[in-house]
């Protein structure tokens, strides 16, 4: 493999400067915006993605002498889909939500739960919520999201336009993007002033905030002095640390419910773009059940002879630079090549979701709908890449060894990471480098059993209450 300059640093280097100069527009949009919706805040993760993915690019081409050959990035779409579209609700549930409105109806509930979309809770707690909405009087609501509009006047808009055109200016980057931009603003811009009923007491329970359908949902509903309940979707909060938490989770947030216990090392990425706080609510999931206190033994230098998994992460098939890693598909691919030139015909669970991965089948490709953790306990030892993720969360409160080759994508806290190198075996590998300093796994020896400090430092469920009285208690400071 010949050395190439690493053009990862420069990507993260970038997103800081791209993530300050979009903090700057919001903050002057929030000053003259008077009666509208910040629309910085509304398109934060969108615009966040188009200047970071084209900077990206551009740094790829000069470093590593690479042109990006895929369609461009277009404002507002995600794999050349409508990113306003949304997917229909079963006939179940509509026929069950019907149903519930039904006797809301005859009872008169005057309160409203509006729902989100991609809440992810196991079937337990979404029994408590149904309990919680009877007894409390509260009418499900299921939003139609293409109803879902901001309040933009026409000159919050212009003023916007022209910050936004400063930007692409600076970046570089074509001003014929700006009419893909303007085209996204009137597709969520509403023609006239909302209206909205202020009777009874108001909740909205919603997914993360990274989409743009529950972005619109609860900029609508805060209008209404509605509590905003973000259910946190992985096992990760407190050690992962990126800017897109400002933005994507805790935007908006009044309550979060999330996983562990708060353990954040005054972490300024756990802090939302408009510096308001937030309650975090902790509750307890069946992955508790796969909870170790201790980490099994490992003998490296029989490695080779042991059941070993590999977990490698989500790297876009298309050319297009999106997410926290900044790493180019092809380079990653040239790494699991060389992975299993080391390794063999290991195995290899790949991600689960619907997404044209390029894969590696010099590896025994496993079901990617397999679930990791029904199956990571049989394994001797777990590869891994990458720890900013769930993948990593998941396994790492488990009894697994996990050997994490750190190829100098992650991002995590420095106080967080002191735990997490505990937690695994390292090995930092130079991609950029014909992997130096690969060869060190030669030298890890033969480990006895050891506690799992991960597990004690995020896991602590003493405290925890039932979903169900989190909400009651919400209700109650209404």
């Amino acid at each position: 493999m010949t050395n190439r300059k690493n053009y990862i640093l420069q990507n993260i280097k970038d997103e800081k400067v791209i993530f300050n100069d979009l903090i700057k527009v919001y903050k002057k949009i929030e000053k003259i915006k008077k009666k509208d919706d910040n629309v910085v805040g509304v398109l934060f993760h969108e615009l966040m993605c188009f200047f970071i993915t084209n900077q990206c690019t551009k740094n790829l081409k000069y470093f590593s002498n690479i042109i990006d050959d895929n369609s461009p990035f277009i404002f507002g779409k995600r794999n050349n889909k409508d990113i306003l579209k949304s997917k229909n609700n079963s006939f179940l549930t509509l026929l069950f939500l019907k149903f519930f409105s039904f006797i809301a109806d005859i009872f008169k509930f005057k309160n409203k739960l509006f729902l989100g979309k991609s809440i992810s809770l196991d079937f337990k707690k979404k029994i408590e919520i149904i309990l919680f909405s009877v007894f409390g009087r509260y009418k499900i609501i299921l939003e139609n999201f293409e109803n879902n509009k901001i309040e933009l006047s026409n000159n919050t808009e212009l003023i916007f336009l022209q910050e936004i055109k400063k930007l692409l200016i600076k970046n570089n980057i074509s001003l014929k993007y700006l009419d893909d931009i303007k085209i996204f603003i009137k597709k969520i811009k509403k023609n006239k002033k909302l209206q909205f009923n202020n009777s009874g007491k108001s909740i909205l329970i919603t997914g993360t905030l990274a989409s743009i359908q529950n972005r619109l949902l609860a900029i609508n509903c805060k209008k209404n002095n509605t509590q905003i309940i973000t259910i946190n979707h992985v096992p990760s909060y407190g050690h992962v640390s990126y800017r897109p938490l400002q933005y994507d989770e805790f935007y908006l947030c009044d309550h979060y419910v999330t996983l562990g216990k708060k353990i954040i090392f005054n972490d300024q990425n756990y802090k939302n773009i408009e510096k308001k706080k937030y309650k975090v609510f902790f509750i307890k999931n069946k992955k508790i059940l796969n909870l170790s206190n201790n980490v099994k033994k490992i003998n490296f230098k029989k490695l080779y002879n042991n059941k070993i998994l590999y977990i490698p992460t989500r790297v876009n098939s298309n050319a297009t630079l999106i997410g926290s890693s900044y790493i180019y598909k092809k380079h990653y691919m040239d790494w699991q090549k060389f992975l299993s030139s080391k390794f063999g015909n290991i195995d290899a669970k790949y991600p689960s979701k619907g997404i044209n991965y390029s894969v590696n089948k010099d590896f025994n490709l496993l079901d990617s709908k397999l679930k990791l953790l029904d199956i990571c306990k049989k394994y001797d030892c777990v590869i891994i890449d990458y720890i900013s993720s769930t993948t990593f969360s998941e396994i790492a409160f488990t009894n697994v060894p996990i050997l994490y080759f750190n190829l100098g994508i992650d991002e995590t806290n420095k106080d967080a990471k002191k735990i997490i190198e505990k937690r695994v075996y390292e090995i930092k590998v130079d991609i950029f480098n014909s992997y130096k300093g690969f060869e060190l796994v030669n030298k890890l020896g033969k480990y006895k059993e050891k506690k799992n400090i991960f597990t004690k430092n995020y896991f602590n469920y003493s405290d925890t209450k039932s979903f169900y009285s989190y909400l009651v208690n919400i209700d109650k400071s209404l």
